[in-house]
């Protein structure tokens, strides 16, 4: 049957990873993952605090980084805190803000109307990558994008951002759910009958 499509993959429903997870279907589900852990002291104490103290749900450890062991240390001693690896590849420096990669036109749901990213959040999972740091004379000797990383620590440990959830009917999750879920579902990626279909 080459080239041909069974009528009930074409018409099978398209179920969101958040109702999977038990979330209504216009329910707004966000991972708060904070980023580059390992990378410095006050990037290592801004992240866990973020965590402890702020709305980030989650963090992604940079191994290759010189503070990685210290990170390493502060999760060990905190086997509660749910964390991944961030593959590094290569080593930057933030002097200025970047844009996307891809043309803007090819990526309009993610822009607002000047072209800007990150404040409506769409219904389904999401997940935010953020870069907290304490923005300390440490940080200023390593990093030119101190700045950002101080306001993203701010802002997650801010009662604002607790309250901007609220209002916005935001729920944080981490990673965790998601795995539970996904080592239950078998998902089938041919697109042939019967498989579960995805969609963030």
């Amino acid at each position: 049957m080459d080239g041909q499509t069974s009528e009930s993959a074409v018409t099978a429903p398209s179920v969101r990873s958040s109702e999977l997870l038990g979330y209504p279907p216009d329910a707004r589900v966000l991972i708060v993952n904070a980023d580059d852990l390992g990378m410095s002291h006050a990037i290592n104490a801004a992240v866990i605090e973020s965590i402890e103290n702020g709305i980030a749900s989650s963090c992604s450890l940079m191994v290759p980084c010189p503070w990685a062991l210290h990170s390493m240390q502060l999760l060990r001693q905190r086997p509660e805190i749910p964390f991944g690896i961030h593959l590094t590849l290569v080593c930057d420096t933030t002097l200025h803000r970047w844009g996307p990669l891809t043309a803007k036109e090819k990526v309009p749901s993610l822009l607002d109307g000047a072209g800007a990213l990150l404040r409506d959040l769409p219904v389904g999972l999401s997940e935010w990558a953020v870069h907290p740091s304490l923005g300390n004379e440490e940080s200023q000797a390593v990093d030119g994008g101190w700045r950002v990383r101080r306001t993203d620590y701010e802002f997650l440990t801010s009662p604002e951002a607790r309250e901007l959830l609220r209002q916005e009917g935001i729920v944080v999750i981490d990673y965790r759910p998601l795995q539970q879920v996904w080592s239950q579902t078998r998902v089938d990626w041919s697109g042939g009958v019967g498989s579960n279909w995805l969609s963030c």
